[in-house]
């Protein structure tokens, strides 16, 4: 059943994002995140004010801020590592300053896309690598990669369908192996007990 909830997700990724946009320049995704932001701006208008409506637009304008900041690597800027909840508005914004945060948000978005275009960066694929090394070495080399996607009602419904079911491939996966470990007999260690106090570190070469 989760294979088919994946294969089902990816199909719908394929053909409601990443075929139409890629298909798309740079341009033509900044006129469509112009149009689908005045969309979602007259759906916030017309949204009552509530708890849970706050929630879901903080969390969309940190994630188009979180995604600008990303986009800005092409530009020259450093490549950062951190998470998005930073790039969220004040969790004390009234309902009409998180209105016009997303505006703002969106409107620098179609910037950024525009000067993107200008600036010749190509749409088709991006790669963001994330490297994390100590004075010993590499400790983490993995990358993400994608295309510049608007932010529609579309793509929305897309990644909400195919992210639980990505999720749920992952838990799948984690308890197969532990099946694998089981039948082969392999015991069970439980978590060991920190120690007492704490352990310094290593003294250097």
């Amino acid at each position: 059943m989760i294979p088919i909830m994946r294969a089902v997700g990816g199909v719908a990724n394929r053909l409601l994002i990443k075929r139409p946009a890629a298909k798309l320049s740079l341009g033509d995704l900044a006129s469509k995140l112009e149009d689908s932001g005045k969309v979602l701006e007259g759906r916030y208008g017309a949204a009552l004010d509530s708890e849970k409506n706050r929630q879901t637009l903080r969390h969309v304008t940190g994630m188009e801020r979180w995604g600008q900041r990303r986009l800005e690597v092409f530009l020259g800027k450093d490549m950062v590592t951190d998470e998005y909840d930073g790039y969220q508005p004040s969790a004390n914004a009234s309902w009409r300053d998180l209105k016009l945060a997303f505006a703002n948000t969106r409107r620098n978005t179609v910037a950024l896309a525009r000067q993107l275009a200008k600036a010749d960066v190509p749409a088709d694929r991006t790669v963001a690598r994330v490297d994390h090394d100590d004075d010993l070495g590499a400790l983490l080399q993995t990358s993400v990669s994608g295309e510049l996607q608007p932010l529609t009602a579309r793509s929305v419904r897309a990644a909400f369908f195919g992210m639980p079911m990505m999720t749920l491939g992952v838990i799948a996966r984690i308890h197969w192996q532990a099946l694998r470990l089981w039948t082969q007999r392999v015991g069970f260690r439980s978590k060991p007990m920190p120690p007492p106090a704490p352990i310094p570190p290593a003294p250097a070469p």
